[in-house]
């Protein structure tokens, strides 16, 4: 390596040192030799008028090296960092976190089993992030929110509803249909049973299924310049309120299904329609501070009478005079009644 003050300088450098080589019948290879370089990178390192500095393609290998797992690989990872050690300030106080971890007693060889062990911890706390609402309307049917009831009894060739909630004044519009419907189908039903009654809202709030961002529905709101709002994936508090309207109605159903096949016979009860709560029951003593003993009826003698208070809920007595709660309904042992046989 010649290096100069200045441009006149160097070229009479580089003759001197090539003569010199001449005479001692000494070679050099002209594919391996740069002349008149500003800058030259040279055992890692960048030589130029302005200094000596790292070689940026290791600085790179810095920035990407993989994460040390083991006292080996973050040895190899040190090595390689104090070789530009002339570079850095203050440098060993810098990788005394990593030193020290190079101990017999280094929590290195634990911190793998703890990264499992985060990832499978569960989280107590509350969601993260502000809740931020969405702007309450100017106006009633402003601004709308729709959703579907999928998955339900055929009734008249239809299985689903289409729930419309006006955002304003909480109203809701609910629209038998049913689940294959398709983006144009949809739009003639707006168009009949909302549209035409209360005009072209400024904004529809609804989910991310397949119909509301097909492209023929993004086109509709387009040409009738409404503002599609849809809400984060798995994020149901974005429209909370059209949730508790399927709510309402769906505790409707409840008793109306109830009511409509109490003749019917079945196999096995329901799942989806059952009550989630049965009783009520007579409390016979407190047992601790979290237990209840209850009176069970006869045919629930295969049921433990003691119960944990967070399986309890305390009873409204209803303000209908002269109604009666019905008995609840037996357990069943295979899906089969559970009787008593006497000797």
């Amino acid at each position: 390596m010649v290096f100069s003050s200045s441009e006149e300088e160097h070229v009479k450098h580089v003759a001197s040192v090539l003569q010199r080589l001449r005479d001692n019948n000494l070679f050099a290879k002209a594919s391996k030799c740069v002349f008149h370089a500003s800058s030259v990178e040279y055992l890692g390192y960048v030589v130029s008028s302005e200094g000596l500095k790292m070689d940026s393609s290791k600085v790179q290998q810095i920035f990407t090296w993989p994460q040390p797992k083991n006292i080996k690989a973050l040895q190899s990872f040190l090595g390689f960092a104090n070789f530009y050690c002339h570079f850095i300030k203050n440098y060993s106080k810098r990788i005394t976190a990593l030193t020290s971890l190079l101990k017999r007693d280094s929590p290195l060889s634990s911190m793998r089993k703890l990264l499992q062990c985060s990832k499978n911890k569960n989280i107590h706390h509350k969601k993260l992030g502000l809740l931020k609402p969405l702007q309450i309307p100017a106006g009633p049917w402003n601004s709308l929110s729709m959703d579907f009831i999928t998955q339900l009894r055929l009734s008249n060739s239809f299985d689903s509803i289409l729930v419309v909630v006006d955002r304003f004044s909480k109203m809701g519009i609910f629209i038998p249909t049913y689940g294959k419907i398709t983006a144009l189908e949809l739009a003639q039903i707006f168009i009949s049973h909302v549209f035409s009654k209360h005009g072209l809202p400024m904004s529809i709030v609804s989910d991310r299924g397949s119909l509301f961002v097909s492209p023929f529905w993004t086109n509709l709101f387009q040409q009738l310049k409404i503002s599609r709002d849809l809400s984060t994936a798995f994020h149901p508090e974005t429209d909370g309120q059209k949730g508790r309207v399927n709510l309402i109605l769906e505790h409707y159903f409840w008793m109306y299904v109830w009511v409509a096949s109490k003749n019917i016979k079945t196999t096995r009860p329901t799942k989806k329609l059952s009550e989630i709560w049965l009783g009520p029951f007579e409390v016979i003593e407190k047992i601790g501070s979290h237990a209840y003993h209850l009176k069970l009826p006869q045919q629930w003698k295969s049921v433990h009478p003691v119960f944990h208070v967070s399986l309890l809920e305390p009873v409204k007595k209803s303000i209908i005079p002269n109604r009666h709660q019905l008995p609840p309904p037996p357990v069943l042992v295979e899906e089969q009644e559970e009787w008593e046989v006497a000797q």
